[in-house]
């Protein structure tokens, strides 16, 4: 949030726009690299960037991505976590390496079943499996916190994430194009309210 924060003062002082003029300007700038896509059966908006398409054929994803609904702030930032194995793997949780600093997350098995599956299917290689989390998050939260931090990392700090599983790991960092997503989309998630889509 400071990073937002500073931006948008620097920005207002070299153009001579107001913080809150420089702060529009950003949010439609962010919103020419988000897509929307809606689900006519359950009334929701999703806000998602366009490496959407990529991530469909990626071994490794931790993608980020705002659930809306009708209700006026009902939005939730989602991060995407999804693993691809050629071993059974159960997903628990999700570790974050933002340079030195840790993250971790394991949400409650109840909550898991709510977040979670999988699916497995059969070649002469063998069996691969695919399992995923949407892991949801509100501002205040503590997994908003990770994903703040992704969002909030200088270009010169890598960003790892490991999907742990209960018969292994799989540890993959983040690209620029990942991260830049995790910066618009948290962005856009804390500015909501300014929005024009």
């Amino acid at each position: 949030m400071k990073v937002f924060v500073f931006t948008a003062a620097l920005v207002a002082l070299t153009t001579g726009l107001t913080a809150a003029e420089s702060l529009s300007v950003r949010v439609r700038a962010t919103e020419e690299r988000i897509a929307v896509n809606v689900d006519a059966f359950k009334a929701r908006k999703f806000y998602e960037t366009t490496l959407v398409d990529d991530i469909q054929v990626a071994s490794d994803v931790f993608y980020p991505y705002i659930s809306c609904g009708t209700e006026t702030g009902d939005r939730v930032l989602f991060g995407y976590l999804r693993t691809k194995s050629s071993d059974w793997l159960m997903l628990k949780g999700v570790v974050v390496l933002v340079g030195e600093k840790r993250y971790t997350y394991y949400p409650d098995p109840l909550s898991a079943l709510s977040m979670e599956g999988s699916d497995c299917t059969s070649s002469y290689s063998g069996v691969t499996c695919t399992e995923w989390f949407h892991l949801p998050a509100k501002k205040g939260e503590e997994l908003f916190n990770i994903f703040a931090a992704i969002a909030d990392a200088p270009d010169s700090v890598s960003v790892k994430v490991r999907a742990d599983g209960s018969d292994g790991d799989s540890d993959w960092e983040l690209s620029a194009d990942e991260r830049q997503a995790w910066r618009d989309i948290v962005f856009y998630y804390l500015n909501f309210s300014l929005r024009t889509k």
